[in-house]
């Protein structure tokens, strides 16, 4: 249950992204869709990766703080998450002006801080170059998590294989019902994410 809850607090922004370029009317094809799912699920691998060998190494107790802090902190780091994308935006060039290079942090910033802009040659579709950066804007979160839940004992496997598949569902899903809804009073559901995030980290402590 712990293990979906968690996947499920990492995939809200793919969903709340997704909803958006329906909203916009901007395509995600099948392929750049496998690609978002694969990506956020590679960054997540690698950060559970780290969690799961540095839990050989750290006392189970201290691993279960750290754990705790680490969840926490992402937690409430995404409940006002909003924020942070705004003053983002608000320290960046005009889209026009974005250069779109992979070793350009810059523009990944940008999409974290407004996922549209991904599409940036406003072609109305997102490729899977694209599609990529998306992803990785997406999977900052991931990274510390994916850290902190690795600390504590988890199945690796069925945790990768629940990120791919709901990752997929999440951009699939979001994108559909963005087409069919015009509008809606709070697209930035982070603060969602970010409260299963507390909850999972106080479960630690028992």
């Amino acid at each position: 249950m712990f293990q979906l809850l968690f996947i499920l607090a990492l995939c809200i922004d793919a969903f709340a992204a997704s909803f958006s370029y329906g909203i916009n009317k901007t395509k995600i094809p099948l392929l750049s869709a496998v690609t978002i799912s694969f990506v956020c699920t590679f960054v997540l691998a690698l950060s559970l990766g780290f969690g799961t060998l540095a839990r050989q190494i750290v006392p189970a107790r201290l691993a279960g703080t750290i754990s705790f802090i680490i969840l926490f902190g992402i937690g409430i780091v995404k409940s006002f998450e909003s924020l942070l994308k705004k003053y983002i935006l608000s320290n960046q060039k005009s889209v026009g002006q974005i250069k779109m290079k992979f070793s350009d942090i810059n523009f990944v910033l940008t999409v974290y801080a407004d996922s549209i802009r991904a599409d940036a040659d406003n072609s109305k579709v997102l490729s899977p170059k694209e599609a990529v950066y998306l992803a990785l804007a997406l999977s900052f979160d991931s990274l510390a998590a994916g850290l902190g839940f690795g600390l504590t004992e988890i199945n690796y496997m069925q945790l990768i294989l629940l990120s791919l598949f709901s990752n997929l569902a999440a951009v699939s899903l979001g994108h559909v019902l963005g087409k069919y809804v015009l509008s809606i009073s709070d697209k930035d559901f982070s603060w969602l994410g970010g409260i299963m995030l507390i909850i999972l980290a106080v479960s630690k402590l028992f």
